[in-house]
């Protein structure tokens, strides 16, 4: 997903995080619905990946 994406995910995070503690919010949950939405738009283009509950910023190149 987009760079926007990414940081938007984390303030929600954040802002999930403050308002219910108690709850624990599992970034795959949103990731997955984000990803869905996703369409590659340049080469090379950062996306966020989904390992071990943490969103990590990769640069992806297009095989094809």
């Amino acid at each position: 997903m987009p760079i926007q994406q990414y940081n938007s995910i984390k303030n929600k995070l954040k802002k999930k995080k403050i308002t219910n503690p108690q709850k624990k919010i599992k970034i795959n949950d949103i990731f997955v619905k984000n990803f869905s939405n996703y369409k590659a738009e340049n080469n090379n283009t950062p996306l966020c990946i989904y390992r071990d509950d943490r969103l990590v910023l990769i640069p992806i190149r297009k095989p094809y």
